[in-house]
């Protein structure tokens, strides 16, 4: 999984969108976005043990996982579109 901006980035407050690309062994990828929208200045928050961490980890698992569904529904298109055409 490969993400610009890259994990551990600082985000600037207002809006940043994200772009991640998965590929699996046999070489399928998908492509996912989101925007994260950063209202707040980190050193207006709480500090509670190592909590900006935990949300960066947070939104690329995120992240991941939205790629990877993608990955498997391309899949399950592609899969059903060859079946189609074995039919006709």
């Amino acid at each position: 999984l490969v993400c610009t901006p890259a994990s551990g980035t600082v985000f600037a407050l207002g809006r940043t969108t994200v772009t991640c690309t998965a590929t699996d062994p046999t070489g399928n990828s998908a492509v996912a976005s989101f925007v994260i929208t950063h209202l707040i200045a980190p050193e207006t928050l709480p500090h509670v043990g190592n909590g900006y961490l935990a949300l960066q980890e947070a939104l690329l698992l995120i992240a991941a996982g939205f790629v990877l569904v993608m990955i498997a529904w391309r899949r399950r298109r592609d899969l059903l579109a060859r079946n189609e055409g074995m039919r006709s």
